[in-house]
């Protein structure tokens, strides 16, 4: 997150932009897979999001990776009663959110804009709309001709393209909370206009009225209907709706009743891992008790349970890592992530009390644990951890690790799989613990990263080490195929740790909401 006031911060900036870009985070989309300690992205491309290697520019986004943070102090202050949560989202968080509604005078900004369906215009699928109620959450930091940030010449463009809507929902809920918790009225237009904004982006029929579903990007014209961003919003809405003091809470209530009768008509088989959590909160309140277990067993069905429980996948039952993790329908059909933990952990608990089933309990525990299980591991593993700052110098984070927190994802086959294709590849901790069981281990088959050039880091090493010393790590580790894209290493170069530092928000959510759970 970008810091104005702490020069002792890791990502403290003091350019002249920090006023309008302080409280965003590091946009890392295209470093998910190896972080920004291992780029070798061309920085003349403005399509690479995240740190890059010469520094030149850097991508920031208020979106999710802010919001989560921000929804994750509020949810501890509820759940713990420390009012340094509070006092910390306050200081760090809501005055910044607030300054980048649109239309926004701190920023200078109008309400309506043309968001881009890619990042290069293109006039029959781009959408000029008035965006009043979102957000300006996506900005470009550029060096400036000195080539260096934190300068006078720095030059901050904010961006239009790669929007979706589920980044503004989670912005609309860290703003609905928070009055929720204060009762703060001065927040409520606020809220208002954003939830407002929300419904306008419903997709509509052919006498215009909302047919409840919505894209995955910001206007309707830019997709199809996405069953993940539907449940999301959908969600969204029916949390907006029971704050009565909002203007238009009715309106936000139809518009969730008709989320909900649109995720009816979908099949329980194609449910959605990311948000089938948010699916069953709203399924479960809109009425639709019975459809929201068939998507609760649906999601169950992927989770790795011990061999003695009546339901589940007990084909890695035997991997104590694997417990409780969801896999994931895409790729090898059974890596797991954190990412499937966010709304599925409360939407568990909240199918339990509406039926009385134990067992959605029990399985919201073993997600639980599931998360539990990484962040112990990097706990017991932890070290100072050297990244790259705001301004291209280092950074120490100390009691992390190379794989952070917790791992993107976990995958438990050591096996192989069909892939799209028909064709039977190997998986990732097949190949690495093939090569690591075989000397001599190649330990140069990667030029030096930007980081390994200054800190004298060998990320190779770093891995072969971990990995002979805990086969754990060949299981969290991803293809970075620094020399042309592959899904498949083909040696022990095009794999490394990985860090992904939303990962921890998203945790964070689902832990709060289980601790919270009574």
């Amino acid at each position: 997150m970008v810091r104005c006031d702490d020069r002792r911060a890791p990502f403290f900036y003091d350019g002249p932009a920090c006023a309008q870009i302080v409280g965003m985070s590091f946009d890392i989309h295209r470093d998910n897979w190896a972080s920004n300690y291992l780029n070798y992205d061309d920085p003349s491309d403005p399509s690479n999001a995240g740190l890059l290697t010469h520094q030149r520019y850097i991508s920031l986004q208020l979106a999710d990776p802010t919001a989560y943070k921000a929804l994750g102090l509020l949810k501890a202050y509820q759940v713990t009663g420390q009012r340094a949560f509070l006092e910390r989202f306050r200081r760090d968080f809501l005055q910044s959110i607030l300054d980048k509604q649109l239309p926004s005078g701190p920023l200078n900004l109008g309400a309506v804009h043309t968001f881009q369906a890619a990042f290069a215009p293109d006039p029959q699928r781009d959408v000029t709309l008035d965006a009043t109620g979102g957000f300006a959450n996506s900005a470009t930091l550029d060096a400036g001709a000195d080539t260096t940030l934190g300068t006078s010449d720095d030059v901050l463009t904010w961006r239009w393209n790669g929007h979706a809507g589920f980044n503004f929902a989670a912005l609309a809920e860290v703003l609905l909370l928070y009055v929720q918790i204060t009762g703060d009225a001065r927040v409520l237009p606020a809220v208002d206009r954003a939830g407002r904004f929300l419904v306008r982006l419903e997709h509509r029929d052919l006498s215009g009225q909302g047919d409840g579903s919505w894209s995955y990007g910001v206007a309707p014209a830019n997709g199809y209907p996405d069953r993940m961003t539907t449940a999301i919003l959908g969600l969204t809405a029916w949390r907006l709706s029971k704050l009565g003091t909002l203007p238009n809470a009715a309106q936000f209530r139809a518009a969730a009743n008709r989320a909900a009768a649109w995720l009816e008509k979908q099949s329980a088989s194609g449910i959605d891992v990311v948000a089938a959590g948010a699916e069953i909160q709203l399924r479960v309140a809109a009425g639709q008790t019975a459809g929201a277990a068939k998507v609760a067993d649906a999601l169950l069905a992927r989770m790795t349970t011990p061999a003695n429980v009546a339901w589940g996948d007990h084909r890695y039952a035997q991997d104590a890592h694997a417990l409780g993790g969801i896999a994931s329908p895409w790729s090898t059909g059974s890596f797991q992530s954190p990412w499937f933990a966010t709304y599925n952990v409360a939407g568990l608990l909240e199918l339990s009390r509406a039926t009385g089933d134990a067992h959605y309990t029990d399985a919201a525990a073993l997600l639980v644990r599931w998360l539990g299980d990484k962040v112990t591991i990097a706990q017991r593993d932890r070290g100072d951890v050297v990244v790259q700052d705001l301004r291209g110098g280092l950074a120490h984070i100390r009691g992390g690790s190379y794989w952070g927190l917790l791992p993107e994802t976990y995958e438990p086959n050591a096996g192989t799989y069909v892939d799209s294709t028909g064709a039977v590849l190997p998986t990732v901790p097949n190949s690495i613990l093939g090569w690591i069981a075989t000397p001599p281990i190649p330990l140069t088959l990667r030029p030096n990263s930007w980081l390994e050039q200054r800190t004298g880091i060998d990320f190779e090493r770093l891995l072969a080490q971990h990995v002979q010393y805990d086969s754990y790590y060949a299981h969290i580790s991803q293809v970075y195929p620094w020399n042309g894209w592959t899904s498949t290493p083909h040696d022990l170069g095009e794999v490394a740790p990985s860090i992904n530092p939303l990962l921890a928000d998203d945790a964070a959510l689902a832990l709060l909401d289980f601790a919270g759970r009574n």
